[in-house]
């Protein structure tokens, strides 16, 4: 059985998710109830705006001076503080749905731990899996109040047929939501456009922090005689010969093509990880995602 985000519902691991902040480099200074001391607007706290209620908002926040005239629930918003808008695109490609541990089910666990402290931290929580094109998409929330039904969004998450076209789908999210802020793209990026789908998500404004799945196998897959390799999306079938020479060549362009991919994001100051689905999510979360500086 594969494992899903209900498994993250384990209380010793949240309490150590809950000292945990996803981190910015640049300011998208907003204002709203939540827990960031804005950087625009000094530390006096005052009104700003109202906005609607949502299920799962925070009942502190609300006017219920207003509700009492009204009859409508009306959070307020204010100016000494402001939340991190943190958008989670979970690749649901076939080629995901593979490997010894599997690559959907990993990156589900992955984006389950980073919405948790998105959602912890009182920011603003969108999130969607794609693959030609957006799939599912869970809209913007904000407080601990949505944490188990964004599991369950993550949950219900299946993969898609098709091939993956990375471009389209960015698109076609950045469209749906256009709240600039930390994009937190998790993805094996095997697809023919990942270059001009980073570049997609940079060019509406985004920060990006991408999380570059791969399973032990891929790089050093333990394979010998004639073979025929199916692409898992495409059906495209090519015969080889797997010898100790031919997998050698292969591990090293596995390898390159990774190295390429980090200095293309490093260029375009994007933070790039590459993620062993061997790894426990505590080596990734208190550890791999600390030195990165993402948490």
């Amino acid at each position: 059985m594969k494992p899903s985000p209900s498994a993250l519902i384990d209380h010793t691991f949240l309490r150590r998710l809950d000292r945990l902040q996803l981190i910015s480099r640049r300011g998208y200074g907003m204002v709203t109830g939540g827990g960031r001391r804005s950087r625009q607007f000094g530390s006096s706290i005052e009104f700003a705006d109202y906005r609607n209620y949502s299920p799962g908002d925070d009942f502190r926040h609300i006017d219920w001076n207003v509700f009492g005239r009204s009859n409508r629930l009306f959070i307020k918003l204010r100016e000494a503080e402001e939340h991190l808008a943190v958008h989670v695109l979970v690749d649901g490609s076939r080629s995901m749905d593979w490997g010894r541990r599997n690559k959907l089910a990993y990156a589900k666990l992955l984006a389950g731990s980073l919405g948790y402290v998105a959602l912890n931290r009182d920011d603003v929580l969108a999130a969607a899996v794609f693959s030609e094109s957006v799939q599912e998409y869970f809209a913007p929330a904000q407080g601990k109040g949505h944490i188990l039904r964004y599991f369950d969004f993550l949950e219900q998450a299946e993969p898609a047929r098709g091939v993956t076209s990375l471009v389209a789908a960015m698109r076609t999210y950045v469209a749906r939501n256009s709240q600039r802020g930390l994009v937190i793209l998790i993805s094996d990026m095997m697809t023919e456009d990942a270059y001009r789908g980073v570049t997609a998500i940079q060019e509406a404004g985004n920060e990006l922090v991408l999380l570059h799945v791969l399973d032990w196998a891929e790089v050093h897959p333990e394979l010998s005689g004639e073979l025929s390799l199916v692409d898992r999306e495409s059906g495209r079938t090519i015969n080889v010969a797997a010898d100790a020479e031919t997998l050698g060549q292969y591990r090293e362009h596995v390898l390159a093509w990774a190295d390429e991919l980090e200095t293309f994001c490093g260029r375009r100051n994007a933070r790039y990880l590459r993620l062993d689905t061997s790894w426990s999510l505590e080596e990734v979360m208190f550890r791999r995602l600390l030195r990165r500086v993402v948490l």
